[in-house]
């Protein structure tokens, strides 16, 4: 059952509807967000994309997303399911 992330009760554990591998604790709730953990290991995650240069050539980057916050604010109308 999908409902918003206002309507969950603190330490709540929950998934994103739209990307049910990610799941998450609420953490606090707030006037217009929410803070929120993640349930995914504390390390870098390295991402290569392709993309065009100021001149038009295509090029290959790849950045480091640093994946050690612990907690992240989130919208609480997100829609989520409570994870059981």
């Amino acid at each position: 059952m999908s409902s918003e992330l206002r309507d969950l009760y603190v330490g709540a554990r929950f998934r994103f509807a739209a990307f049910p591998e990610q799941t998450a604790i609420l953490v606090e709730k707030g006037q217009g967000r929410a803070l929120i953990r993640y349930d995914r290991a504390r390390d870098f995650e390295a991402r290569t994309f392709e993309a065009r240069d100021r001149t038009g050539e295509r090029v290959t980057r790849q950045i480091t997303v640093d994946r050690t916050r612990d907690v992240e604010p989130c919208a609480l109308g997100a829609n989520v399911e409570l994870f059981t």
